[in-house]
C-alpha cells in the first residue's frame, strides 16, 4: 500500500465526500484497503479483516462495525485498516498519509503499525512490549 500512496503521491481525485468535507474517498484508499487485505489475508486466513472502506461514515457505524464483527469472529483476530490515514493530505499531495493498521484479540488491541512510505518509516507497537521505529526501540522523552 505504501508503494501505491508513493506511485500517486502528487495527489489524487476525491470520489467522494464521507461523514463531513473533510472525510474523503480516492480511487486509490480502496485499491491500498484491497493489497492490505489481500496481503494479510494470504497468511492469516482465518483472521477478520475491518477495512475503513467497509464501513459507513460517523463514528457511531465505526464502532457498530467494530462490535459486529467482534461478536461474530470466530477466530477471535480482527484487523482493523484504515488504507490511507491522512486522505485530506493525500488529495492535496502532501506527504503526511500512510496506512494504518492495528489487530485486536477477543476485543483488545494488542498491535498497532504504521507505515509512512514517504519517508522509509515503520512505527510498530505490541501490547506490553513497547513501541519501535523501522525495528528499532523508540521511547518518549524525559
Amino acid at each position: 500500500a505504501g508503494e501505491i500512496i508513493l506511485g500517486n503521491a502528487g495527489g489524487a481525485d476525491v470520489l467522494k465526500s464521507k461523514a463531513n468535507s473533510r472525510d474523503l474517498l480516492t480511487l486509490i484508499d480502496p485499491l491500498c484497503e484491497k493489497t492490505i487485505r489481500e496481503t494479510i489475508l494470504a497468511t492469516f486466513p482465518n483472521h477478520d479483516f475491518l477495512g475503513e472502506e467497509d464501513v459507513p461514515p460517523g463514528k457511531e457505524a465505526s464502532a457498530a462495525a467494530i462490535d459486529a464483527k467482534l461478536a461474530n469472529n470466530p477466530s477471535q483476530y480482527l484487523w482493523i485498516v484504515d488504507p490511507i490515514d491522512g486522505t485530506s493530505n493525500f488529495v492535496h499531495g502532501m506527504p503526511l498519509c500512510m496506512p494504518s493498521v492495528a489487530v485486536a484479540y477477543k476485543g483488545e488491541v494488542v498491535v498497532g503499525v504504521i507505515h509512512d512510505p514517504h519517508r522509509q518509516e515503520t512505527f510498530s507497537a505490541v501490547k506490553g512490549r513497547g513501541a519501535y521505529m523501522n525495528g528499532e526501540r523508540i521511547r518518549v522523552g524525559e
